[in-house]
């Protein structure tokens, strides 16, 4: 197995997702690195006194 690669990304965010893709469709030899069992970025989510919420990054305007 060859261990050479294009390009190496770390976390499987949504944008990170995206990008390897796009490398992959343009022929580059890509790993991506995630310390979690799937893809997590920002957007996850957590259960508490048995509900489920979720978790994604929110942008306020001042």
């Amino acid at each position: 197995m060859r261990r050479d690669y294009d390009a190496v990304l770390v976390g499987a965010s949504l944008g990170t997702l995206v990008l390897a893709a796009l490398l992959a469709r343009r022929g580059q030899r890509v790993l991506l690195l995630e310390s979690s069992s799937g893809p997590r970025g920002a957007c996850s989510t957590f259960s508490k006194d048995h509900y489920i919420f979720e978790s994604f990054p929110v942008l306020f305007w001042g």
